[in-house]
């Protein structure tokens, strides 16, 4: 059962690929979770590369991280060299930072708004597990989600 009343929960990667990215799974190093990529054979010029290690919930939040930096980050500089700012071993300055937490909170709201979050919970109660099966989300992002709430 999905966020969508019963149904399976919409495919985020049948929504990357009708927005024009083409994704693809690779096994990325430990903590990478995803970037977005330039690809001039993709029909909008971008790919999404998600970590074939994580859980296909975990793929899930990924995808639609990746979609908020390409429509609120992205830069169309044809000259820039491609940047993968991603991993442990890459320190961020403190705009990239912004853009991290601008990139969670969008896909947040995504996922949890308008009231889907309390809905759930209405449901299922504070039951992590039930509420990630219910959103498609990891447990961890539903108790990062419930924290903020104060629920």
């Amino acid at each position: 059962m999905g966020m969508m009343g019963g149904e399976r929960l919409p495919s985020v990667k049948v929504l990357a690929e009708e927005l024009g990215f083409d994704v693809s799974l690779e096994l990325l190093p430990s903590g990478v979770r995803g970037r977005l990529e330039r690809d001039p054979f993709a029909q909008n010029g971008y790919r999404i590369v998600v970590n074939s290690a994580d859980d296909v919930i975990v793929r899930r939040w990924t995808v639609l991280h990746e979609l908020v930096h390409y429509f609120l980050h992205r830069r169309d500089d044809p000259f820039a060299a491609a940047l993968h700012r991603a991993g442990s071993g890459y320190f961020y300055d403190e705009d990239e930072l912004k853009e991290e937490r601008e990139a969670n909170e969008f896909t947040e709201a995504l996922v949890f708004g308008d009231g889907r979050l309390e809905a759930a919970v209405g449901l299922w109660g504070s039951d992590t597990e039930r509420l990630s099966r219910y959103l498609g989300v990891s447990e961890a992002a539903v108790k990062i989600a419930l924290k903020k709430l104060k629920i």
